[in-house]
């Protein structure tokens, strides 16, 4: 991967979890405060768009993780715009030891640019020119990600109660992204939790919630040979607007010397 943005940081203890190993929660705000650095100093971010009404709505996340870094540690991000089309980009992050020999976190992650008024995709190329990709036309520039898993008939479902608070809003007015993982997360038994390591994430965003909104997180957990997996839905109190679908492979822990 050659990287057309690079960011430099250390780890710190509020980011951290009991274990000093970086919180998915604050892994997820890395991942997007890093994309939208990259974006802001190539004049296609937040910064540059809002005042003319339009946003960039992340999709779809997929994280492969080797490791999570620790309290202290030093790292790097590389960002690279990895695939376009016309309404639809791209970003691949991958999050790298401070020499750059070991990648920790691969994150593949889907943008779409909306017009914040009509909620309708833009036209990435017409509308941001400046973005430093080409778009690819016709089957080979399409962007997919695989569907999202629904949960096993027969296994047991269970359920949690959330409210979005206004500490879950961002800019956008939305609940920021990182906090589907926090609700979701809150229904895998912590036994799980202390005995397995979180080797990869798959978030499919559908509808963003809004501060007020109530929020029922059906969890589900499977055992597979050398493998847990634990499938989250994230759904209005009625049943009738699902936000989000989540996916965790779980692996047995890794001891920090």
């Amino acid at each position: 991967m050659t990287a057309q943005f690079t960011e430099k940081y250390s780890i710190a203890g509020y980011e951290c979890d009991a274990d000093n190993r970086l919180k998915i929660s604050a892994l997820f705000n890395h991942l997007q405060e890093t994309s939208e650095n990259f974006a802001n100093a190539g004049q296609f971010g937040y910064e540059t768009l809002n005042t003319s009404g339009k946003t960039w709505m992340i999709r779809n996340y997929d994280l492969q993780i080797d490791q999570l870094p620790v309290i202290r540690d030093k790292v790097r991000m590389d960002v690279e715009i990895e695939k376009l089309n016309r309404f639809r980009s791209t970003f691949r992050n991958r999050l790298l030891s401070k020499d750059g020999l070991k990648c920790l976190v691969d994150s593949v992650c889907q943008f779409v640019l909306l017009d914040k008024i009509t909620h309708k995709p833009l036209h990435i190329k017409k509308t941001v020119p400046q973005v430093p990709a080409e778009e690819k036309l016709g089957p080979d520039g399409r962007i997919v990600f695989d569907d999202m898993p629904d949960f096993e008939a027969g296994v047991k479902v269970s359920e949690n109660r959330r409210t979005v608070a206004y500490e879950h809003i961002d800019f956008n007015q939305h609940m920021n992204n990182s906090y589907y993982s926090v609700f979701a997360l809150e229904g895998v038994a912590s036994a799980i939790r202390q005995a397995y390591d979180v080797r990869r994430i798959r978030v499919s965003y559908n509808m963003p919630a809004e501060q007020g909104d109530e929020i029922i997180v059906q969890s589900q957990t499977l055992t597979r040979p050398s493998v847990v997996e634990t499938r989250h839905r994230l759904v209005s109190v009625n049943y009738q607007t699902e936000f989000a679908r989540l996916q965790f492979l779980w692996q047995g822990r890794q001891r920090l010397s």
